[in-house]
Protein backbone atom coordinates (compact mmCIF):
# COMPACT_ATOMS: atom_id res chain seq x y z
CA UNK A 1 0.00 0.00 0.00
CA UNK A 2 1.26 3.50 -0.76
CA UNK A 3 -0.70 5.17 2.04
CA UNK A 4 -2.07 8.63 1.42
CA UNK A 5 0.62 9.75 -1.01
CA UNK A 6 -0.64 11.41 -4.19
CA UNK A 7 0.26 9.85 -7.58
CA UNK A 8 3.11 12.30 -8.20
CA UNK A 9 4.80 11.39 -4.92
CA UNK A 10 4.34 7.67 -5.60
CA UNK A 11 5.95 8.08 -9.02
CA UNK A 12 9.00 9.78 -7.50
CA UNK A 13 9.30 7.05 -4.86
CA UNK A 14 9.12 4.37 -7.56
CA UNK A 15 11.88 6.11 -9.51
CA UNK A 16 14.10 6.26 -6.42
CA UNK A 17 13.43 2.60 -5.61
CA UNK A 18 14.38 1.54 -9.14
CA UNK A 19 17.73 3.32 -8.69
CA UNK A 20 18.43 1.05 -5.71
CA UNK A 21 18.25 -2.24 -7.60
CA UNK A 22 21.63 -4.05 -7.23
CA UNK A 23 22.35 -4.12 -10.98
CA UNK A 24 21.45 -0.44 -11.26
CA UNK A 25 23.78 0.42 -8.38
CA UNK A 26 26.65 -1.35 -10.14
CA UNK A 27 25.95 0.25 -13.52
CA UNK A 28 25.46 3.73 -12.08
CA UNK A 29 28.61 3.42 -9.97
CA UNK A 30 30.72 2.45 -12.98
CA UNK A 31 29.25 5.35 -14.97
CA UNK A 32 29.95 7.92 -12.26
CA UNK A 33 33.42 6.46 -11.73
CA UNK A 34 34.15 6.87 -15.44
CA UNK A 35 32.87 10.44 -15.52
CA UNK A 36 35.00 11.37 -12.53
CA UNK A 37 38.04 9.37 -13.59
CA UNK A 38 40.31 12.38 -14.19
CA UNK A 39 40.09 13.92 -10.68
CA UNK A 40 39.92 10.45 -9.09
CA UNK A 41 43.14 9.44 -10.89
CA UNK A 42 44.80 12.68 -9.81
CA UNK A 43 43.89 12.00 -6.19
CA UNK A 44 45.06 8.38 -6.42
CA UNK A 45 48.35 9.54 -7.94
CA UNK A 46 48.92 11.99 -5.11
CA UNK A 47 48.13 9.45 -2.39
CA UNK A 48 50.27 6.78 -4.06
CA UNK A 49 53.22 9.14 -4.51
CA UNK A 50 53.02 10.29 -0.90
CA UNK A 51 52.93 6.73 0.40
CA UNK A 52 55.74 5.74 -1.95
CA UNK A 53 57.99 8.53 -0.71
CA UNK A 54 56.97 8.00 2.91
CA UNK A 55 57.77 4.31 2.74
CA UNK A 56 61.30 5.05 1.54
CA UNK A 57 62.02 8.21 3.52
CA UNK A 58 60.25 7.67 6.82
CA UNK A 59 60.62 3.93 7.33
CA UNK A 60 64.41 4.01 7.79
CA UNK A 61 64.04 6.94 10.19
CA UNK A 62 61.40 5.12 12.22
CA UNK A 63 63.22 1.81 12.23
CA UNK A 64 66.55 3.43 13.08
CA UNK A 65 65.20 5.90 15.59
CA UNK A 66 63.14 5.76 18.73
CA UNK A 67 60.49 3.63 17.07
CA UNK A 68 61.31 0.19 15.82
CA UNK A 69 59.75 -3.08 14.89
CA UNK A 70 56.01 -3.25 15.63
CA UNK A 71 55.81 0.43 16.60
CA UNK A 72 57.19 1.56 13.24
CA UNK A 73 54.83 -0.77 11.40
CA UNK A 74 51.89 0.56 13.42
CA UNK A 75 52.78 4.13 12.42
CA UNK A 76 52.96 3.13 8.75
CA UNK A 77 49.63 1.31 8.91
CA UNK A 78 47.97 4.29 10.64
CA UNK A 79 49.36 6.62 7.97
CA UNK A 80 48.10 4.36 5.18
CA UNK A 81 44.62 4.09 6.73
CA UNK A 82 44.41 7.86 7.25
CA UNK A 83 45.30 8.50 3.62
CA UNK A 84 42.87 5.85 2.39
CA UNK A 85 40.07 7.48 4.39
CA UNK A 86 41.09 10.90 3.13
CA UNK A 87 41.04 9.64 -0.44
CA UNK A 88 37.67 7.97 0.16
CA UNK A 89 36.21 11.23 1.46
CA UNK A 90 37.59 13.18 -1.50
CA UNK A 91 36.29 10.59 -3.98
CA UNK A 92 32.89 10.77 -2.28
CA UNK A 93 32.85 14.54 -2.79
CA UNK A 94 33.80 14.08 -6.47
CA UNK A 95 31.08 11.48 -6.98
CA UNK A 96 28.37 13.56 -5.32
CA UNK A 97 29.27 16.64 -7.36
CA UNK A 98 29.37 14.54 -10.53
CA UNK A 99 25.95 13.04 -9.83
CA UNK A 100 24.51 16.51 -9.22
CA UNK A 101 25.95 17.88 -12.45
CA UNK A 102 28.46 20.13 -10.70
CA UNK A 103 32.13 20.60 -11.49
CA UNK A 104 34.15 17.93 -9.68
CA UNK A 105 37.75 19.05 -9.26
CA UNK A 106 40.40 17.20 -7.26
CA UNK A 107 41.53 20.30 -5.34
CA UNK A 108 38.01 21.23 -4.27
CA UNK A 109 37.28 17.63 -3.29
CA UNK A 110 40.51 17.44 -1.26
CA UNK A 111 39.53 20.61 0.61
CA UNK A 112 36.12 19.14 1.46
CA UNK A 113 37.77 15.89 2.58
CA UNK A 114 40.22 17.74 4.81
CA UNK A 115 37.41 19.74 6.41
CA UNK A 116 35.25 16.66 7.09
CA UNK A 117 38.04 14.15 7.78
CA UNK A 118 37.38 13.95 11.52
CA UNK A 119 33.74 12.96 10.98
CA UNK A 120 34.74 10.52 8.22
CA UNK A 121 37.39 8.81 10.37
CA UNK A 122 35.03 8.61 13.33
CA UNK A 123 32.17 7.20 11.25
CA UNK A 124 34.50 4.65 9.62
CA UNK A 125 35.89 3.48 12.97
CA UNK A 126 32.43 3.20 14.52
CA UNK A 127 31.19 1.27 11.50
CA UNK A 128 34.16 -1.10 11.73
CA UNK A 129 33.51 -1.54 15.46
CA UNK A 130 29.92 -2.59 14.68
CA UNK A 131 30.65 -4.71 11.60
CA UNK A 132 33.80 -6.69 12.47
CA UNK A 133 32.56 -8.33 15.70
CA UNK A 134 29.25 -9.17 14.04
CA UNK A 135 30.94 -10.81 11.06
CA UNK A 136 33.39 -12.66 13.30
CA UNK A 137 30.63 -13.98 15.55
CA UNK A 138 27.67 -14.81 13.32
CA UNK A 139 28.33 -13.14 9.92
CA UNK A 140 24.70 -12.05 9.42
CA UNK A 141 24.68 -9.37 12.17
CA UNK A 142 27.87 -7.91 10.76
CA UNK A 143 26.45 -7.77 7.25
CA UNK A 144 23.27 -6.17 8.58
CA UNK A 145 25.34 -3.52 10.36
CA UNK A 146 27.35 -2.94 7.19
CA UNK A 147 24.17 -2.39 5.16
CA UNK A 148 22.75 -0.09 7.85
CA UNK A 149 25.84 2.12 7.93
CA UNK A 150 26.63 1.84 4.22
CA UNK A 151 26.23 5.55 3.55
CA UNK A 152 27.71 6.89 6.80
CA UNK A 153 30.78 8.25 4.99
CA UNK A 154 28.78 10.10 2.31
CA UNK A 155 26.62 11.55 5.08
CA UNK A 156 29.75 12.64 6.98
CA UNK A 157 31.11 14.30 3.84
CA UNK A 158 27.89 15.92 2.61
CA UNK A 159 26.06 16.91 5.76
CA UNK A 160 26.88 18.65 9.00
CA UNK A 161 27.40 16.82 12.26
CA UNK A 162 29.75 14.30 13.76
CA UNK A 163 30.30 10.59 13.27
CA UNK A 164 27.45 9.45 15.52
CA UNK A 165 24.95 11.54 13.59
CA UNK A 166 26.36 10.12 10.34
CA UNK A 167 25.66 6.56 11.52
CA UNK A 168 22.17 7.42 12.76
CA UNK A 169 21.35 9.21 9.51
CA UNK A 170 22.68 6.26 7.47
CA UNK A 171 20.58 3.81 9.46
CA UNK A 172 17.51 5.98 8.87
CA UNK A 173 18.11 6.33 5.12
CA UNK A 174 18.71 2.61 4.57
CA UNK A 175 15.72 1.44 6.63
CA UNK A 176 13.56 -0.86 4.52
CA UNK A 177 16.12 -1.02 1.71
CA UNK A 178 19.12 -2.66 3.36
CA UNK A 179 18.97 -5.94 1.50
CA UNK A 180 19.09 -4.28 -1.92
CA UNK A 181 21.70 -1.76 -0.78
CA UNK A 182 23.89 -4.50 0.69
CA UNK A 183 23.56 -6.68 -2.42
CA UNK A 184 24.48 -3.79 -4.71
CA UNK A 185 27.52 -2.81 -2.69
CA UNK A 186 28.69 -6.43 -2.45
CA UNK A 187 28.50 -6.69 -6.25
CA UNK A 188 30.56 -3.51 -6.57
CA UNK A 189 33.15 -4.89 -4.12
CA UNK A 190 33.38 -8.14 -6.11
CA UNK A 191 33.83 -6.17 -9.35
CA UNK A 192 36.50 -4.00 -7.74
CA UNK A 193 38.40 -7.03 -6.41
CA UNK A 194 38.26 -8.75 -9.81
CA UNK A 195 39.60 -5.63 -11.53
CA UNK A 196 42.49 -5.36 -9.05
CA UNK A 197 43.43 -9.02 -9.55
CA UNK A 198 43.26 -8.71 -13.33
CA UNK A 199 45.32 -5.51 -13.26
CA UNK A 200 48.03 -7.00 -11.08
CA UNK A 201 48.11 -10.29 -12.99
CA UNK A 202 48.41 -8.51 -16.32
CA UNK A 203 50.92 -5.94 -15.08
CA UNK A 204 53.32 -8.44 -13.54
CA UNK A 205 52.98 -10.73 -16.56
CA UNK A 206 54.00 -8.14 -19.15
CA UNK A 207 56.48 -6.12 -17.07
CA UNK A 208 59.49 -7.07 -14.97
CA UNK A 209 59.18 -6.79 -11.21
CA UNK A 210 60.82 -3.43 -10.53
CA UNK A 211 60.12 -0.58 -8.16
CA UNK A 212 58.26 1.20 -10.96
CA UNK A 213 56.09 -1.83 -11.55
CA UNK A 214 55.27 -1.84 -7.85
CA UNK A 215 54.40 1.85 -8.02
CA UNK A 216 52.09 1.23 -10.99
CA UNK A 217 50.41 -1.66 -9.15
CA UNK A 218 49.89 0.51 -6.06
CA UNK A 219 48.52 3.34 -8.19
CA UNK A 220 46.06 0.98 -9.85
CA UNK A 221 45.00 -0.32 -6.45
CA UNK A 222 44.30 3.16 -5.09
CA UNK A 223 42.43 4.20 -8.23
CA UNK A 224 40.21 1.10 -8.16
CA UNK A 225 39.61 1.44 -4.42
CA UNK A 226 37.69 4.58 -5.35
CA UNK A 227 34.93 2.48 -6.92
CA UNK A 228 33.33 1.35 -3.61
CA UNK A 229 33.41 4.96 -2.39
CA UNK A 230 31.68 6.06 -5.59
CA UNK A 231 29.08 3.30 -5.09
CA UNK A 232 28.35 4.49 -1.54
CA UNK A 233 27.83 8.01 -2.88
CA UNK A 234 25.51 6.70 -5.61
CA UNK A 235 23.46 4.78 -3.04
CA UNK A 236 23.35 7.78 -0.70
CA UNK A 237 21.99 10.04 -3.42
CA UNK A 238 19.42 7.42 -4.48
CA UNK A 239 18.31 6.93 -0.89
CA UNK A 240 17.90 10.66 -0.42
CA UNK A 241 15.82 10.82 -3.58
CA UNK A 242 13.65 7.89 -2.49
CA UNK A 243 13.11 9.35 0.98
CA UNK A 244 13.05 13.10 0.42
CA UNK A 245 12.33 13.72 -3.27
CA UNK A 246 8.53 13.27 -2.98
CA UNK A 247 8.30 16.16 -0.52
CA UNK A 248 10.63 18.32 -2.63
CA UNK A 249 8.67 17.53 -5.79
CA UNK A 250 5.35 18.36 -4.17
CA UNK A 251 6.74 21.64 -2.84
CA UNK A 252 8.02 22.50 -6.33
CA UNK A 253 4.68 21.76 -7.99
CA UNK A 254 2.25 23.06 -5.38
CA UNK A 255 4.41 25.37 -3.30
Amino acid sequence: MSGGRPPLARAVVARGSAALQPATIVGRSVTVFGRGLAPISLLASGVTAFLWVADRAFSPMLLGGALGGPAAEAVEIALWLALILFQGAAVTAIALRTIRGERAGAVRAAAIAARRLGAVVGASLLTAAAVVPGVAAFVAPGLAALASFAVAVPVAVDERGGPVRALLRSADLTRGRRLRVGAGLVLVAVLCSACVLLLWAGLFRIAPRTSWTGFAALLGLHALLALPAVAAAVVYEALRDAREAPERELERVFG
